[in-house]
């Protein structure tokens, strides 16, 4: 536990919100693959690829590879670390007015 702390404090800001999305879209939406990483951070998909990869390495008792949806779930042991898991913390990432005014 404590390698995880100290590989979290040596994280950059970007990794951060990054491997934050990958939680909230794992807890939220249930799954993910690189293409969500890549639309949302306009990174290359190898890139995106290769950032949830690191993740998993870091918390593989959060994130499994699922074959037949060839992306990401969330185990049922899954822990967020980098975000509350909240759906404020969703909605604050992927939402905006004019998503939070339909949901209503």
């Amino acid at each position: 536990m404590n390698n995880h702390l100290m590989q979290k404090q040596s994280n950059t800001d970007a990794e951060h919100k990054r491997f934050a999305y990958i939680e909230l879209m794992l807890i939220w939406e249930g799954s993910l693959t690189a293409k969500h990483i890549s639309e949302q951070f306009e990174l290359h998909e190898k890139l995106s690829a290769q950032i949830i990869k690191q993740y998993k390495t870091l918390y593989p008792e959060n994130i499994l590879f699922n074959a037949r949806l060839n992306g990401y779930e969330c185990t049922k042991n899954m822990r967020a670390q980098f975000s509350s898991g909240s759906l404020h913390d969703y909605v604050s990432v992927i939402g905006n007015e004019h998503t939070i005014t339909h949901l209503a």
